[in-house]
């Protein structure tokens, strides 16, 4: 018989765990290579954006089916082979002799990580009794947002010691390290009967995802007539209609679609994509306001912006904790309401705004998004079979994918629309950034409190419900 593992034991599996799943957490040190990159390659600056968009593809496609292979096959397996395809993937990338080669890596990259992420969460939670998952999906969180923090200044620092290619090389020694020592985590459970995979559910599923994100990517051709986003989503629509079909039918579905049901979890579901991407404004504009009108040095532009993912590190520990004693969907909703908060007062910067309000401000959001994070994700968790948790820890990891990957197009989209729109009424170049930084936040921070709303709503309807008397019985 097995003895349970001891502290120590338990705190040196959740390093391992938090080392594996930080490789994923760390591409936050690719985007200060960019101009690097297009230098090396003679790149057009808008050729870049390949960089993060075959990565990006790639993981977020595979991850729900891979979920569902490390529920079958053992989530160690899974996260053991992540990390040593990502090694070899992280070299590729680095010693690209053209830019062909390094999308390549980029490719071989978005694999590993889908591995990686399919599991961690699953590993992460199997080291105890259900008692202890939330504080463990807190901490998961918590270590995920540590490694994206560090990201930009590592970044930084490792560009000026070895060129771009550093910032892919350093996490191969990190992803083979882990995977030498990945056989002290949790053991797979033995299952009584095998089960079999649903190639063609995780394939359409694949598919669907693929060409919706590409979709959503050739969003703004959109303007010069260039239809190849209708034909994208198309295609999306179809495949998905597919995959619905299938698990109907299949025997092992990749995802239980009964478990929908359920308003409360189908619509947090859905508002784990609103959330996620109104939570990506503060990243995807902030550094233009910090550079441009804040008029910040890069380097302390970066450490200003850390405090975000610092805010998300500091609320997944809160909520971990606090998930005993408050239902997670009220955790998860309070959550989008300090995000829609902090969305809210960033609309108010200006050129003359005090950089301790902008931390302020980042922080709060970052505290809301984590928030919102942990809960949802704890939800997942709970919601679905213990069988199943490698499919509950994929899900809520795509809800933040699809989130941000929507949230790029669309907040960019409005922020052009503004400022285009102000430069036509005369408006200066300043205050023209200025109304369209201020229209796509304040758009950004109507979407955390419409989730709150249609929640609100829905609670008063089944109260009303409740409340309803009851026919007389007849005697």
């Amino acid at each position: 018989m097995t003895s349970p593992p001891t502290p120590q034991a338990h705190r040196w599996n959740v390093i391992l765990i938090g080392l594996g799943t930080s490789i994923a957490a760390l591409d936050t040190t690719v985007s200060i290579g960019f101009p690097a990159i297009s230098h090396a390659f003679a790149l057009p600056v808008a050729d870049i954006q390949w960089v993060v968009i075959t990565y990006v593809l790639t993981y977020a496609s595979l991850m729900l089916g891979l979920g569902r292979v490390g529920d079958i096959v053992g989530h160690r397996r899974l996260f053991r082979a992540g990390l040593v395809w990502s090694t070899g993937a992280y070299v590729l990338a680095a010693a690209a002799p053209s830019y062909g080669w390094l999308l390549a890596g980029r490719v071989a990259q978005g694999i590993g990580t889908a591995f990686v992420l399919a599991a961690g969460p699953a590993l992460i939670t199997s080291m105890h009794d259900e008692t202890a998952r939330p504080r463990l999906l807190g901490l998961y969180t918590m270590m995920f947002a540590a490694a994206a923090a560090l990201g930009p200044a590592l970044g930084g620092a490792l560009i000026g010691i070895g060129g771009w290619r550093a910032v892919f090389g350093f996490r191969a020694p990190i992803a083979l390290l882990v995977a030498l020592f990945s056989h002290r985590l949790p053991a797979p459970t033995a299952r009584p009967v095998s089960e079999r995979f649903d190639l063609a559910g995780a394939l359409l599923l694949a598919a669907s995802l693929a060409s919706g994100l590409l979709a959503l990517n050739r969003l703004p051709l959109l303007a010069v007539g260039n239809l190849t986003a209708l034909a994208l989503a198309a295609i999306a629509v179809l495949c998905f209609a597919g995959f619905l079909l299938q698990e109907r039918r299949a025997a092992a579905p990749i995802l239980h679609l009964e478990f929908f049901r359920d308003p409360g979890f189908a619509g947090l579901s859905a508002a784990s994509v609103m959330v996620n991407l109104a939570g990506f404004a503060p990243l995807l504009l902030g550094p233009y306001y910090l550079l441009r009108e804040a008029r910040l040095p890069i380097a302390v532009a970066g450490t200003v912006l850390a405090v975000f993912p610092i805010g998300t590190m500091a609320s997944s520990w809160l909520c971990g904790r606090l998930l005993g004693r408050i239902s997670a969907a009220r955790l998860a909703l309070s959550g989008a309401g300090i995000l829609g908060l902090g969305l809210a007062l960033a609309a108010r910067w200006g050129g003359h705004t005090a950089v301790t309000t902008v931390l302020a401000t980042l922080f709060l959001q970052g505290f809301g998004l984590g928030f919102f994070q942990v809960a949802y994700l704890d939800l997942a968790a709970a919601t679905l079979p213990r069988e199943q948790r490698g499919v509950a820890g994929s899900l809520a990891m795509l809800g933040r994918t699809l989130g941000i990957v929507a949230g790029a197009t669309l907040l960019m989209l409005a922020f052009h629309a503004v400022d285009t729109a102000a430069r036509h009424a005369g408006r200066t170049t300043a205050d023209a950034f200025l109304a369209g930084f201020h229209g796509a936040f304040l758009g950004a921070a109507l979407l955390p409190f419409l989730v709150i709303s249609i929640a609100g709503v829905r609670t008063l309807a089944a109260c009303r419900q409740r409340l309803k008397p009851r026919p007389p019985r007849d005697r």
